[in-house]
């Protein structure tokens, strides 16, 4: 899953997507990509390890 897919499926767990314009899902990404990465970097990890889910 992309990082992008992965960012699509939490927002629409929480919000509307409908009831938001285009342009501040646009910002919303770049924004939890950019909390993402800081996490990351305060974690001290050289990588970030991703899990894979179990095939359903």
């Amino acid at each position: 899953m992309t990082e992008r897919e992965e960012f699509d499926v939490w927002f629409d767990s929480i919000y509307d997507r409908e009831s938001v314009a285009d342009s501040l899902i646009g910002l919303a990404f770049h924004f939890w990509c950019a909390g993402r990465q800081s996490v990351i970097a305060a974690s001290g990890a050289a990588v970030e390890i991703r899990a894979l889910a179990e095939p359903q």
